[in-house]
């Protein structure tokens, strides 16, 4: 990196601008701390060779935290602390979605509100409340299901995971929906599992988007559900509609196609 030059200092065969660069060491020289600012440099020589093998293996290296649990789910709140952490940090992609939060939630036998809160959990930095729990165990009762998992993350990793995967008054709305429209029609459910809907539901969000129905910031729950003032019903509560009226998949899509104009 080009930047002002200052007086070099000869460290352990690295040559460095001092100028904007800072460096720290122990005082028998076996660490060497590098902190450079935007536009210092760092001159090597070709007598650098043998310190620049170490730095590169240094930068291969792998830090893992390690944590000594009293059991399973000693390691599963030790998890939900390190996500909610990670999280803090600005890094949600490499914290849990409220899919894991929710095999969480099941894992520790949360049963009532209160057992969550006694245990500290938390999502998205909002402490345990009945929202959430409600979700947790709505969304915990359809697993296993390889096939929800799948369509939850497909539209995570296409659109985000603000859209539903940490949405859980969303969720938990999508399978009171589904719940409903199986109650009304008993006999769709010879052929397909309440998991099977909720899993083609979010196949068809991730469709609207993809054909540009609607923009993934503006699927609102009241365009997915039902809108409160007009009483009209959502994308949804209408994607279940076709589903029910078409005999067969294909049907099912042109009917799809039809009600929104895609």
């Amino acid at each position: 990196m080009e930047g002002s030059k200052g007086s070099a200092e000869s460290f352990r065969g690295l040559n460095i601008e001092k100028k904007c660069a800072k460096v720290e060491r122990d005082d028998n020289g076996a660490r060497l701390n590098i902190s450079m600012s935007i536009g210092s440099r760092i001159v090597f020589g070709t007598k650098d060779k043998d310190w620049l093998d170490l730095l590169w293996e240094a930068g291969l290296q792998v830090t893992i935290q390690v944590r000594l649990c009293s059991g399973p789910k000693g390691a599963l709140l030790a998890r939900n602390v390190q996500s909610e952490a990670i999280k803090a940090l600005g890094h949600p992609a490499l914290s849990d979605s409220f899919v894991s939060f929710a095999k969480t939630v099941l894992g520790l036998g949360v049963d009532k509100v209160k057992d969550g809160e006694d245990l500290g959990l938390s999502f998205n930095g909002t402490s345990y409340n009945a929202a959430m729990h409600k979700a947790a165990l709505s969304l915990g009762a359809l697993f296993p299901s390889p096939g929800l998992e799948a369509a939850l993350q497909h539209v995570e990793l296409e659109f985000g995971r603000e859209v539903v995967s940490n949405e859980y008054s969303k969720l938990s709305k999508l399978i009171a929906v589904t719940k409903q429209s199986t109650v009304q029609s008993p006999d769709s459910m010879s052929t397909s599992t309440l998991a099977d809907k909720v899993s083609w539901l979010v196949e068809m969000l991730s469709l609207a988007f993809k054909l540009r129905v609607r923009p993934p910031s503006k699927a609102t729950d009241s365009w997915l559900d039902r809108d409160r003032k007009t009483g009209v019903a959502g994308f949804w509560p209408s994607c279940l509609l076709v589903l029910e009226a078409g005999k067969g998949q294909r049907d099912s899509m042109d009917l799809f196609a039809f009600k929104f104009k895609i």
